[in-house]
């Protein structure tokens, strides 16, 4: 019982880690255009 939570908690940070690299990289794409063209 206690490994599976502990498994789930390990996917559950995995998925919020891949999730915040693409929402860095989204913003880092909509922020870049605006810095060129200033």
């Amino acid at each position: 019982m206690l490994y599976h939570e502990g498994g789930i908690v390990l996917i559950v940070l995995r998925v919020i880690d891949v999730f915040s690299m693409f929402n860095f990289d989204k913003v880092r794409k909509k922020v870049r255009p605006p810095a060129i063209r200033a």
